[in-house]
């Protein structure tokens, strides 16, 4: 497998992953600090080496993480996330009902 690059986690895994996080947290809230440690706390072994690698334009960060904050834009967008600025990823609603049917599966 030398030369080989490993593929990077999906965003749907990611979000996935998100939500499972942040149903588990008081209010359906979290830091987002708190939500990216707890998801490499639960799903570290599931990550590929691809994913710990820094990208090539933000060399002092990782891909998971960036990607995840990536995914946390399209989760606002769709109406999942609440659009804070002040550092707290809130799922809304209809974030809380689809992490609910996503822990049923």
């Amino acid at each position: 497998l030398r030369g080989r690059v490993m593929a990077l986690t999906h965003q749907s895994v990611l979000r996935v992953w998100m939500l499972d996080v942040l149903i588990d947290e008081p209010r359906a809230s979290a830091r987002r600090a708190r939500v990216l440690e707890e998801m490499e706390r639960r799903y570290r072994g599931r990550l590929t080496a691809t994913d710990w690698e820094a990208p090539a334009n933000e060399p002092k960060k990782i891909n998971w993480r960036v990607r995840a904050s990536f995914e946390r834009h399209k989760m606002i967008k769709e109406g999942l996330l609440k659009p804070r600025n002040d550092g707290i990823w809130e799922l809304t609603e209809i974030g809380v009902k689809t992490a609910q049917r996503s822990r049923r599966r």
